[in-house]
């Protein structure tokens, strides 16, 4: 069996693991780069890169500009283009354990 090319792409967007874990928190409910930082208590720099990857990849997408909390600036929110993002850790994690103990 061969990936479809959607696959692929899927694939190499995910290719960083803290994209996976932003869609799954985006799934839940969208929100802004700075408030995904806030709750995955991650570096803003990190999960606006991670955003603007995965909107850019297709995975996510921009559902609002509204006005961040000082008035001032624009903040953007995000959702997930997809559902079902949750069901894959424990598929990785499964197919990680049926490894032999030196590939992990």
């Amino acid at each position: 069996m061969i990936l479809s090319p959607r696959s692929t792409h899927l694939l190499s967007v995910l290719k960083d693991p803290v994209r996976l874990t932003i869609l799954m928190q985006l799934e839940r409910r969208p929100r802004s780069a700075a408030e995904l930082a806030r709750d995955l208590d991650m570096p803003y720099d990190k999960v606006s890169w991670a955003v603007r990857a995965l909107a850019r990849g297709g995975l996510a997408e921009l559902r609002s500009a509204e006005p961040g909390p000082s008035g001032q600036t624009i903040q953007k929110v995000y959702g997930t283009r997809h559902s079902g993002w949750a069901q894959l850790p424990p598929i990785l994690d499964a197919i990680a354990a049926s490894a032999p103990d030196e590939a992990r």
